[in-house]
């Protein structure tokens, strides 16, 4: 089994990708509330836990415009609570 503690979050926790959403009128959405990348890193969580890696997922959400300078203060709050030997922005 592993050791370690790992962070994931999201920038763009509202990105999707193709073919997971379909806007209405067919064409192909990169954005989605529900079916997006948070759902991956759920299950990337799930292994990093299976293999013995403790790991916190972020839970903000930030508006699209500015979202790394948005993002980045959360970040470093979480960063001083707790010390990380992984930390992934997943896209």
């Amino acid at each position: 089994m592993g050791e370690g503690k790992a962070l994931l979050y999201f920038t763009h926790f509202h990105e999707a990708f193709k073919p997971v959403t379909q806007a209405k009128q067919g064409k192909i959405t990169v954005s989605n509330q529900t079916e997006n990348i948070t759902k991956f890193g759920e299950k990337l969580k799930t292994q990093l836990q299976f293999n013995g890696i403790e790991t916190d997922m972020l839970d903000v959400e930030v508006p699209h415009t500015g979202a790394y300078n948005s993002i980045r203060p959360h970040v470093k709050k979480q960063m001083q609570e707790k010390k990380y030997d992984l930390i992934i922005d997943l896209h």
